[in-house]
This record gives C-alpha cells, sequence and structure tokens, in this order.
C-alpha cells in the first residue's frame, strides 16, 4: 500500500510539471489549468490528512484504511495522466506554431507540427536551433531584456518579427507563457503571422 502511494506521488508530480505546460498551449480559458491545480492540491491535501491520521492513530488505523487512502491516490494519479495526454495531445496538435524553450540557454525544448512547418525545419532539426536563429533582430541584450520583464503566467510580447530555414520572414503576434519546470525557467510561445495584417494597414495609412 505505501508503495502504491509513492508510486502515485511520482506520477501525479511528473505529469502536472508537462500539464502546465500543454494547457497553456492550447490558449483556451484558464479555467482548465486551474482545474487541474485543484486537483492536485486536493491530492496533496489527501496525502497530509493520511500522513496525520497515521501518525496519530498508530496501530490502530486498520491496514485496509491504508489500502483505500492509497487507491484513492491510485485513481487521482490516473485523471492526472488522462488530461496530461489529452492536453499534450492539443500542444502538438495545436494550428498555431508554438514552441518551448529554456529561459537560461534560449536553446528550444519542444515544437509543434504547425511551427516546424511554418518555420520549414523538421522537428528533429528545429530542436536544435535557439531563439537567435529566428529571431536574428533581436540583439541579445535585447532578449536579456524581454526576459527579465515577463512573468510566470501568460504574457502578452506584441509583434517580432522571424526567420524561417530559408532566410525569408514575417511578422509575428506572439503569446509567451512562462512556467517552472524541473527546476528551470522554460517559456512556450504561440505565434500568430500578422504579415499580411500589417501590410493593409501600412497600405491603409499610405493611401
Amino acid at each position: 500500500s505505501i508503495a502504491a502511494g509513492a508510486v502515485a506521488w511520482a506520477l501525479i508530480l511528473a505529469h502536472y510539471s508537462t500539464l502546465r505546460i500543454e494547457s497553456n498551449a492550447r490558449g483556451g480559458p484558464a479555467h482548465d489549468l486551474l482545474r487541474a491545480e485543484l486537483l492536485v492540491v486536493a491530492v496533496i491535501l489527501g496525502s497530509v490528512v493520511t500522513f496525520a491520521i497515521v501518525s496519530w492513530r498508530g496501530n490502530r488505523l486498520h491496514r485496509e484504511e491504508l489500502d483505500r487512502a492509497n487507491a484513492e491516490l491510485l485513481k487521482y494519479a490516473a485523471i492526472v495522466r488522462e488530461t496530461d495526454e489529452r492536453f499534450r495531445l492539443m500542444f502538438h496538435g495545436n494550428p498555431l506554431p508554438a514552441y518551448v524553450y529554456d529561459c537560461s540557454s534560449l536553446h528550444m525544448l519542444d515544437v509543434n507540427e504547425a511551427a516546424a512547418e511554418k518555420y520549414g525545419y523538421p522537428p528533429d532539426k528545429f530542436l536544435e536551433l535557439s531563439v537567435p536563429d529566428i529571431r536574428p533582430a533581436a540583439s541579445p541584450a535585447e532578449l536579456a531584456q524581454e526576459l527579465q520583464v515577463r512573468h510566470v503566467g501568460f504574457n502578452r510580447a506584441g509583434v517580432w518579427r522571424q526567420r524561417r530555414k530559408d532566410g525569408s520572414g514575417f511578422s509575428a503576434d506572439a503569446t509567451v507563457v512562462r512556467f517552472v519546470r524541473n527546476g528551470r525557467e522554460q517559456e512556450l510561445v504561440v505565434v500568430n503571422d500578422v504579415t499580411q495584417r500589417i501590410g493593409t494597414e501600412k497600405a491603409l495609412r499610405e493611401s
């Protein structure tokens, strides 16, 4: 029973770190992420209560009660795994280009099919890139300044000039979601090509 509970904890913590990415990548209402967070909080509180009862009652706590508590933890872990898989599929199936990079090294960590196609790279080759490779107009000082002002959670980054593999460029309205995973800050970027819109607005101003 105790071993099963430990397994449940490992599953919950591992999948919760990934869940934050997939939920935010979807770009939908924040209540899905909140519900997932509340689920994890409920599991944590349930475990604390179970531990307190064991300490207080000692041998009077029957083995079947421990088994029942661990079964509940395993059930919650299964729910988290299922939700995590759903969000993972939403990230990779999102029609808007999206990628994840490490805030310290600026190296790419994940990319969806839409982004790989938009930038003209196979997914595995895109993961060999770093942020300056697709944002050559931004100096290291500018990138560092951007990282300093952004906070954990959703950030509207404005319009960035992006470069494809063939050297052509496009303007992207970027939404950035910063989060912490495995003790490291990372950012999910979802980009929307607004090159045509900017061109149209410029033409209207000049007419």
